[in-house]
């Protein structure tokens, strides 16, 4: 009897997983319309500098694959959620090592029309990103300038990514931004003097100006 209820239960969960991952595909073949909605925020993150001082984590990454897909509702909006692996290549605020889990959101209507926050375009496979964030927040934030593609990794080789990532010209900017970041006091205290680079130490900001000690092997 056991036996027979575990094997039920095993044959819902596949099931209902089918239907989750069968309802995404339809979704990616059927949708055809892709609106960009308007948001306010509390400071302009246009500036790198804002951005490198109210971020905790300044980092490069590599979407590794897509791991689930789940959905809420929320009165007519229906909120997917999909969760990505990426695998951190290069630090250059804080040190985050190896896997970690990301969470990007999105909606859509009863009409398959795709509606995103501004920017916040869908992650894809094999693509270089360079993601700032807060504290273990590892959440997509709309703002074009929270989150930038850089270039794509398939087929390139380890020694080829690094060349790229150095010679970007956002991470680059990114870097002098931490660097030179402007200190933002805000009413909702999301500032932080976690990693800012004015709390290194000598021999930390000597081994930040050496691009190569930033990779993750």
């Amino acid at each position: 009897m056991k036996k027979k209820i575990l094997a039920n239960v095993f044959i819902w969960i596949f099931f209902i997983l089918a239907v989750s991952f069968a309802s995404l595909e339809i979704y990616k073949k059927h949708n055809n319309n892709i609106y960009y909605m308007d948001a306010d925020y509390i400071a302009d993150f246009s500036d790198n500098k804002k951005v490198a001082w109210v971020a905790d984590n300044i980092f490069i990454w590599e979407v590794k694959e897509e791991l689930w897909w789940m959905e809420k509702k929320e009165g007519e909006w229906k909120i997917p959620n999909t969760l990505f692996t990426i695998k951190v290549l290069y630090n250059i605020k804080w040190k985050l090592e190896g896997n970690i889990n990301i969470l990007q959101e999105w909606w859509y209507d009863e009409y398959w029309n795709l509606f995103l926050m501004e920017w916040n375009k869908l992650l894809e496979k094999w693509n270089i990103y360079l993601f700032t964030s807060k504290w273990k927040s590892f959440t997509i934030n709309s703002h074009k300038n929270w989150h930038h593609f850089l270039f794509s990794n398939k087929n390139l080789k380890e020694e080829e990514i690094m060349k790229f990532i150095q010679e970007d010209q956002t991470v680059k900017d990114f870097r002098e931004a931490y660097k030179n970041e402007e200190y933002y006091q805000d009413n909702y205290k999301i500032s932080s003097e976690i990693n800012a680079y004015k709390n290194l130490t000598s021999k930390e900001k000597e081994d930040f100006e050496i691009f190569e000690n930033w990779f993750n092997k």
